[in-house]
């Protein structure tokens, strides 16, 4: 499986798009759910990584969900 260890995190590794796709097609998710999959995914790292404001948190820009 493709991944990516991430310096200095004591074995943290980073999934990039060919491992979320290997993971995907190991688990056999359906095509359908796919792209619902990728957008949590993706919002969820949004939330996680992005420097925002605890203003911006507060008025809903930056969702944690």
């Amino acid at each position: 499986m493709p991944i990516t260890p991430i310096p200095m995190t004591d074995g943290l590794v980073m999934l990039d798009l060919k491992a979320v796709e290997f993971l995907m097609n190991v688990y056999e998710i359906p095509k359908d759910e796919r792209r619902d999959i990728l957008t949590r995914l993706s919002v969820l790292h949004n939330a996680k990584f992005r420097k925002g404001t605890k203003n911006e948190i507060d008025k809903g820009k930056i969702h944690d969900h």
